[in-house]
């Protein structure tokens, strides 16, 4: 489950160096294809939770042989098979054997959790297919960088899953390897090394076994695909070293020329309203003003709310962004757009206001 460093950090650099430039104060280059393949990825995420829910929990498990054990890799793969058989009778069983020889995974939950899995990561393999073009034809946002392992494409998905959880570990993400024992039904730990792989020394008599190294994924294939998706979206982490990378159209997603922010926008304190363009919004409240004109400030970027109480003394004492938020007028309040891990945006449509409704 491992990438080559230089290939990624040729990919990121390379998109890097081609958007640099592109974008000048007030003017925002819109990549609409992308914004709507990462739009399907939050409905591909919303999938994976609720198909999981649905058809089972589905885990995985996965095994690196030591070369000059490869020949006894059938017997042990049955002898793990008539294990489960025995004490988890009730779980379905599939090993999976990968491109690479000294690689075999083993899928287990159940089999229609099974077939709903490989569709689903199936379509997410697709679009992540078709962000890697459209980030060599200059055509995402600048921090936008795909890595697909060369491979087929239910083994690249595990993969992308697995590196995402090694580089970005959660508490729903991550991967550890474990050692070869298991709890049976009555909750007895029980070896899961058959004696033809013990190696015994000539000189001492002591017996070692030669297993194969076995990692798993904490969280069934569900859970752990939509975390997945939920750090390549939110860019958590070190964002260098995720094998997928899609950050948020900014400003907006709905424009492709726009006017500066800051100068649409007019927060009068004096009579308590907010001006955008020739519209005018009454808003009573002193705190939500003060985040709007933040904001505005900001001029499209993303500002935590933490750094907007640092710039201002009205806001220092607020402790809740969304209760501030929630007391702009509603017309306002759909403008600012909330992304969890990156703060709050001001989103202001193409067309020039011309009244409050």
């Amino acid at each position: 489950m491992e990438f080559d460093q230089a290939g990624r950090d040729a990919i990121h650099l390379s998109n890097a160096d081609r958007n640099r430039g592109k974008r000048r104060e007030g003017i925002v280059i819109v990549h609409q294809e992308y914004n709507r393949l990462r739009d399907s990825f939050q409905a591909l995420r919303n999938e994976f939770s609720l198909t999981g829910a649905a058809k089972g929990e589905l885990w995985y498990d996965e095994y690196r042989v030591l070369p000059w054990t490869l020949d006894e890799m059938p017997r042990y793969r049955r002898s793990l098979d008539e294990f489960f058989g025995a004490y988890f009778p009730q779980h379905w069983t599939s090993w999976h054997l990968f491109d690479d020889d000294l690689v075999f995974g083993r899928f287990y939950g159940k089999s229609e959790a099974y077939e709903q899995f490989s569709r689903l990561a199936s379509t997410g393999l697709d679009a992540l297919a078709t962000i890697r073009e459209l980030v060599g034809q200059e055509r995402t946002p600048v921090q936008a960088h795909v890595v697909i392992p060369d491979c087929h494409p239910l083994d690249a998905w595990l993969k992308l899953v697995a590196e995402t959880a090694h580089v970005c570990p959660t508490a729903v993400l991550r991967v550890r390897r474990i050692n070869h024992q298991c709890q049976n039904s009555t909750g007895d730990w029980v070896d899961l090394i058959p004696d033809f792989l013990y190696y015994e020394d000539e000189g001492s008599g002591r017996r070692t076994p030669a297993v194969p190294i076995r990692t798993i994924l904490v969280n069934d294939l569900f859970r752990s695909s939509a975390e997945a998706i939920r750090l390549w979206l939110e860019c958590l982490g070190e964002i260098d070293q995720l094998p997928v990378v899609l950050p948020v159209q900014s400003p907006t997603a709905a424009v492709t020329e726009i006017e500066s922010i800051r100068t649409r926008v007019t927060v009068d304190d004096e009579r308590k309203t907010i001006r955008i363009d020739e519209a005018t919004f009454g808003c009573e409240d002193d705190d939500a003003r003060e985040f709007f004109k933040l904001l505005a400030e900001a001029n499209g970027e993303f500002r935590s709310f933490n750094e907007l109480r640092d710039q201002s003394k009205w806001l220092m004492v607020c402790t809740n962004a969304t209760r501030v938020r929630k007391k702009l007028p509603h017309e306002l309040r759909s403008l600012v757009v909330p992304v969890t891990g990156r703060g709050y945006s001001l989103v202001l449509p193409k067309e020039r206001l011309t009244r409050a409704k």
